[in-house]
């Protein structure tokens, strides 16, 4: 019994080891994948001009992370020459500006983009900003097109974004007049019980054809969804 027990454990250990070490392997070799990437791009970034180094730059934007600065700062330090290392500083520098560069404007499109799409919410939304979708009230998407037709005419609004926000608009829609044509449907068929209901009397009088109520011959309201 003893012995069975001990022949578990050191299996168990020898498993946990290959385990461990085959762990350890992988991170290794994932490591060093990364640092040939990180070395690829870097000689890239030195070789190309000035006109090519900021295109690569956006390409290549979510590369530069802590790990590629941190290789960047060992390459630089592991030189052989002063000139090397020169141009090892001069690249970083370049670099960190024209990535400042680029988180700057981001942000700024970030804000003006949120600020066009609060202004098209705005009609569906509630005192304490809550958006309410599908509106209830068909007057708010009256008013969230008009404003959408007056960003798009300034040129805020890029052909995606406008494509999905008229998608949700027409999706809102058609339920709504659906529910409409119902109402008017049943609306129309309320005089004809009344008339089945009335008492004929001895002398009846011609009824007018053709003839139709004004709340019946016009659909209230549709215009204004349409």
């Amino acid at each position: 019994m003893v012995g069975a027990i001990d022949s578990n454990m050191i299996f168990l250990d020898l498993l946990n080891r290959r385990t461990l070490i085959y762990a350890v392997d992988q991170d290794a070799e994932k490591s060093f994948k990364t640092t040939v990437e990180v070395d690829r791009l870097i000689d890239m970034l030195r070789d190309s001009s000035s006109g090519e180094l900021e295109k690569l730059v956006v390409e290549n934007v979510l590369a530069f992370n802590e790990n590629f600065w941190i290789r960047l700062a060992a390459r630089t330090d592991t030189c052989k020459s002063d000139d090397d290392k020169k141009d090892y500083e001069e690249l970083a520098v370049t670099l960190m500006s024209i990535v400042d560069r680029l988180v700057h404007k981001t942000n700024e499109k970030i804000e003006s983009a949120t600020d066009v799409l609060k202004g098209i919410l705005n009609p569906v939304m509630d005192e304490v900003e809550e958006i309410s979708w599908p509106p209830k009230d068909p007057k708010s998407l009256i008013l969230m097109e008009n404003e959408l037709v007056k960003r798009e005419q300034e040129g805020q609004l890029d052909e995606g974004f406008l494509s999905e926000v008229n998608a949700q608009l027409r999706q809102v829609r058609m339920p709504q007049r659906r529910a409409k044509k119902t109402t008017i449907g049943a609306t129309n068929e309320t005089p004809n019980r009344h008339a089945d209901s009335t008492p004929q009397r001895a002398t009846s009088i011609p009824q007018q054809e053709g003839v139709m109520s004004p709340q019946t011959g016009q659909e209230p309201g549709l215009s204004q969804v349409m």
